[in-house]
């Protein structure tokens, strides 16, 4: 408890700085997206009746979750960048041309890689709402070059790794945060959101129907993020004893102790709440379940913006 309470009083004014809250946000729509994108793409393929007749509305509520995602990547960007100027800059202001030089540089060109990223999403999953035919693939694919990006302004480039293994990880863990979190906020908004309106038999029936097709895609995605993750953190961590001595080893062990807590929820809903979706309690439950998951999961982000701003000890 008490190196738990260090280590949060140490992030405090970290967890205010632009580049942080660039990251968390860029963290939140990057898997939003690749989590919309995997709803919907799999809704093409369902096969069970509840979902065929009510695709089209499910599918319209994750194409519109998705352009918020994308949305929200443009002033993730310019955040990251602000985040970026003021720390070259300090104490001096922020000039033009420290702006220009940042950009010229190999982190601002991964930059400018993440908001044409963002620029293509929008364009992708607005012919998804709209209802075209090739619309899901453009999104998934736009969907893919937004992970993609992510790690070109992070330690992806400097790590014990190659530069070629360093982002197929950290591309993985973003793609498994994706499929986990991502699709569970895209059921819990858009999936639950149109079944609510329903009569009760139905919505019973197309809860169950998209919990079950999703079920094994949350396992996947967790277990992809978490195995990518703990290779990541002993590539950043350098060695054992840097779990305590460093500031980024500790606000790593506060990472993992959410990340824990929400794996936890996570296997409750699976174990516990899954079971009842065939009563009329089962998707109020699942609901309020699932808001405290992904509350828990944006905590989960935050921490780790907080750490990848922070100075790897394996890099140095």
């Amino acid at each position: 408890m008490i190196l738990l309470q260090e280590a949060v009083a140490e992030l405090e004014p970290i967890a205010l700085d632009l580049g942080t809250a660039g990251r968390w946000l860029q963290y939140a729509a990057t898997l939003t997206l690749v989590g919309a994108a995997a709803f919907g793409v799999g809704l093409r393929r369902a096969a069970a009746p509840v979902l065929i007749a009510h695709r089209d509305a499910l599918a319209r509520g994750a194409a519109r979750l998705g352009l918020v995602a994308a949305a929200l990547l443009l002033p993730a960007v310019l955040l990251k960048l602000a985040g970026q100027a003021h720390a070259v800059a300090e104490p001096d202001p922020v000039t033009r041309t420290i702006v220009t030089a940042i950009l010229e540089s190999a982190w601002g060109r991964g930059l400018i890689v993440q908001g044409l990223a963002a620029i293509l999403a929008l364009g992708g999953f607005l012919l998804a709402a709209r209802g075209v035919a090739a619309g899901w693939a453009i999104a998934l694919l736009d969907a893919l070059l937004v992970a993609g990006s992510a790690p070109l302004t992070g330690h992806a480039l400097s790590g014990r790794f190659a530069p070629p293994a360093a982002i197929a990880l950290h591309v993985l863990h973003e793609l498994g945060g994706g499929l986990w979190l991502g699709q569970l906020l895209v059921l819990t908004v858009a999936g639950l959101g149109t079944a609510w309106g329903l009569e009760a038999s139905v919505r019973r029936a197309l809860v169950a129907a998209l919990v079950g097709r999703a079920s094994n895609v949350f396992l996947f995605g967790a277990g992809a993020a978490a195995l990518t993750g703990g290779v990541l953190a002993y590539a950043y961590v350098g060695s054992l004893g840097a779990l305590t001595a460093t500031s980024y080893g500790r606000a790593l062990l506060v990472k993992v102790g959410v990340l824990g807590t929400v794996a936890l929820l996570g296997a409750w809903n699976w174990r516990v709440v899954t079971p009842r979706l065939d009563e009329d309690a089962g998707a109020p439950l699942l609901l309020r379940s699932a808001q405290i998951e992904l509350a828990l999961g944006a905590l989960l982000l935050l921490a780790t913006a907080v750490v990848v701003n922070l100075g790897a000890p394996g890099l140095e």
